[in-house]
């Protein structure tokens, strides 16, 4: 460019838009007088018009001028392509701007940015299957992929339109060339039904930031689409898988399940071409899916025969077969040109099957008919008008739009089907109105019965879980471990009954003194574990007061302060330090003692429970502990054992069972009692607690 043009473009940038580019463009008319080849214009005035225009988001597919072969030559700005062709960077192989491509070729082209320009943010996508190579102004700017030279070298990646930034130089030419081979042509190989990119490059210039977060949001939103069709399809034939596995009559919910799941998988299969980059894998997606289109046609024309056949005909087993053959062959072959056309004239078979079986079903009127056979025309005008573009070139309509037409055309049979799902649970809830309505006119007396015995069933219901809370609160206020002493071997036993009756005993160690206590609630149930639980809180508070009758008058008061009625707690205390034992007793069974000299002891200090009066004269007896001695404490629940006869243990009968326990271990006499137990019940249920705390002095 001479020094004068320079001047000029420079004044026309201080004069700005639109003068600085109407200035511009008065420039370069002068300039390129004679000329055939005229610059591209880059400016953001969208006022302006006129072939050699262009503005940041634009296609540059159709500006570019082609040549096929390689030269690294080409890259350079000063390089004279006055003999290279016109032609489309996005050819398609059988099209005008394909036919001689020879697997590697370079497109170039001249811009001029204008003043307005940001040329920082300026960028060039590309979209292609090939491996190219960006050159500006014979630098070179980015590389895709290994471009095949020679041809096994080539490795394709596909940039799916990420920009890349190119350094222009405001109010000059820029030349733009890109080297890109495809040898291994996507849509010569696999496009026989779906051209839908071409062979060639997409090419747009853009401002990078923008472009990006469009393309971003454009990305999340085509694959958002596709999972959400994937988890809408893949939900519904498992539903309808579900509902043949429990009612196994109902075949057109299995073919309809198959015929989900597959399209499922096809549109699953699409979100991956939305991310991979090498031809390779896609070639392998593109296969699946083509795979996929045998049975999802195959299942399509099954699923209908299935709703209005009475009987299913033989040729079902046709298309069953059919699909089966020409998916292997697709595999077996990586989807050849024999095997397209096999593929075409099955899925048109299986569409002609799809018509005749609607217009016969509604001809006849048969239930839902109209229902089907909307879906199933919507599926076929939208599939039809798709097919036949693709097979007869129709390039005038977008390949998204394609798209969308081709996977929304799918949609219509899953949402005719719940249409007709729907229309069909409407007329079983209507049946089963009609059977309410039956059912309430049963005579009062059958539903009498039934509330009664509902209310009983909800009465033990709740006993039953009234009864196991008390027995839990009953357990957990009972001591985790045993004291551990050396003076003294223990060993504690309780069953609880079948019917809470509120047990307790607790230990209270302090130096060489051993504070025992065993109890026994009056009542059972929810009262039981109240009672349990108050005296585990009161033995805690004065298990440490060395008057132990003092102790138990403290405790009468405090429970009958409480109020309880008739809630009373059965209680005896028992202090163990060095050879003495001194216990009192609050309407408790007697305490027995084993001499070592054989010698069976029985003591008893009769009382009223704790919480009968506020102030009640508990009396206190003191006795030796020799070594060899056994202590043994217990409550009622034993003595007062009951056969299925009514026969009572007894006191008598426990005196005899313990004379011959002297010489036993604690944990041996706790195993002969529950041995008497037993024995004594012969299978029946206790009907209360039944403790024993067994202490033998070492």
């Amino acid at each position: 460019m001479n020094c004068v043009s320079a001047a000029f473009i420079n004044t026309a940038g201080r004069l700005g838009v639109p003068a600085g580019a109407i200035l511009l463009l008065v420039i370069l008319s002068v300039q390129l007088m004679g000329q055939t080849d005229v610059p591209l214009l880059l400016t953001t005035d969208s006022s302006l018009t006129g072939a050699n225009i262009i503005l940041p988001g634009d296609d540059l597919s159709s500006a570019w001028k082609v040549m096929n072969g390689d030269d690294t030559a080409w890259a350079s700005p000063g390089y004279d392509d006055s003999g290279w062709r016109k032609g489309r960077s996005d050819f398609y192989i059988d099209s005008a701007s394909g036919k001689g491509w020879t697997g590697i070729g370079w497109f170039r082209l001249t811009i001029i940015p204008d003043s307005n320009v940001s040329l920082p943010s300026m960028g060039l996508a590309l979209f292609h299957y090939g491996a190219s190579e960006i050159y500006v102004n014979g630098r070179l700017v980015h590389r895709f992929g290994v471009l095949g030279a020679p041809r096994e070298k080539e490795k394709g990646y596909n940039p799916l339109f990420n920009p890349v930034n190119i350094p222009l130089v405001k109010g000059a030419k820029n030349v733009i060339a890109i080297r890109y081979s495809n040898y291994n042509i996507i849509e010569k190989t696999f496009g026989f039904f779906i051209p839908i990119y071409p062979s060639g490059i997409l090419t747009r210039i853009v401002e990078t930031d923008k472009f990006v977060q469009t393309r971003f949001s454009s990305f999340s939103l085509e694959l958002s689409l596709h999972l959400i069709l994937f988890s809408v399809l893949f939900t519904l034939s498992i539903l309808h898988l579900l509902i043949f596995i429990y009612y196994s009559k109902s075949r057109p919910n299995f073919y309809y399940s198959l015929f989900a799941l597959s399209l499922a998988l096809f549109f699953l299969l699409g979100s991956l071409m939305l991310i991979l980059r090498q031809p390779e894998p896609i070639k392998y997606v593109v296969v699946s899916q083509m795979y996929l289109l045998c049975f999802i046609f195959s299942f399509f024309a099954m699923f209908l025969l299935s709703i209005y056949a009475k009987k299913m005909p033989g040729r079902i087993w046709f298309y069953h077969g059919t699909a089966v053959i020409i998916g292997t062959l697709i595999l077996a072959t990586m989807f050849d040109p024999v095997v397209r056309v096999l593929l075409a004239l099955y899925i048109l078979t299986c569409l002609i099957e799809g018509i005749r079986v609607v217009i016969l079903a509604v001809k006849s009127k048969l239930d839902g008919a109209v229902i089907i056979a909307a879906g199933v025309v919507g599926f076929l005008m939208i599939i039809s008008v798709f097919f036949l573009s693709a097979w007869i070139s129709i390039n005038f309509i977008p390949g998204w739009l394609l798209l969308s037409l081709f996977y929304f055309g799918f949609l219509s049979i899953p949402a005719s089907m719940s249409v007709y799902l729907a229309r069909n649970f409407s007329k079983t809830s209507e049946d089963l109105e009609t059977k309410f309505r039956e059912v309430k006119e049963l005579s009062e007396q059958a539903l009498a019965q039934q509330r009664l015995e509902t209310e009983l069933r909800l009465q033990n219901e709740r006993k039953a879980k009234e009864l196991e809370d008390a027995r839990r609160v009953q357990l957990s206020m009972l001591p985790k471990d045993l004291p551990v002493s050396g003076n003294y071997e223990i060993a504690v036993y309780m069953q609880t009954a079948a019917e809470v009756g509120g047990d307790y005993y607790d230990f209270h160690s302090a130096g060489d003194e051993l504070t025992v206590v065993i109890g026994d609630a009056t009542g059972h149930g929810a009262k039981a574990g109240l009672m349990v639980t108050t005296a585990k809180t009161l033995f805690t508070s004065y298990a440490s007061d060395p008057e132990i009758v003092e102790a138990l008058k403290k405790m009468s008061r405090t429970i009958k302060s409480m109020n309880l009625g008739m809630l009373y707690m059965a209680m005896s205390i028992f202090k163990i330090e060095g050879n003495k034992v001194r216990y009192t007793s609050a309407g408790m069974p007697p305490v027995f003692r084993l001499c070592g000299s054989g010698t069976l002891e029985e003591m008893n200090l009769k009382a009223m429970p704790l919480g009968a009066f506020n102030e009640f004269p508990y009396g206190e007896k003191e006795f030796e502990f020799e070594t060899g001695d056994t202590l043994m404490l217990m409550t009622d629940g034993f003595p007062e054992l009951m056969t299925r006869s009514g026969q009572l243990l007894g006191y008598e009968k426990v005196r005899e069972t313990l004379k011959g326990y002297r010489r036993l271990a604690p944990e041996e006499i706790i195993e002969r009692l529950k041995y008497e137990i037993n024995s004594w019940l012969d299978g029946e249920s206790q009907n209360d607690d039944i403790t024993f705390i067994v202490i033998r002095k070492k």
